[in-house]
């Protein structure tokens, strides 16, 4: 073996160890992401929206999805 044989196999292993360790929790949010997404179907994205439809009582109109309605738009210059 030359001189530089350790050094290069040395290399090489930190190089994947700090690729693995780096990269793993990665791999595992996403797969826990995709596991989630499994369950949003569109029956139950419908049942969702009812459930929070009800629970507002109507009162929808300053939520910060839709902003609010009431105000008049400001001139920002």
């Amino acid at each position: 073996m030359s001189e530089y044989t350790l050094l290069i196999l040395a290399t090489l292993v930190g190089f994947f160890a700090l690729a693995y360790a780096l990269l793993a929790p990665v791999y595992n949010f996403l797969d826990r992401e995709e596991q989630a997404s499994k369950e949003w179907t569109p029956e139950r994205v419908a049942e969702k929206l009812r459930e929070r439809d009800a629970s507002t009582n109507g009162a929808a109109k300053n939520t910060p999805e839709r902003g609010n309605e009431s105000e008049e738009p400001t001139d920002a210059r």
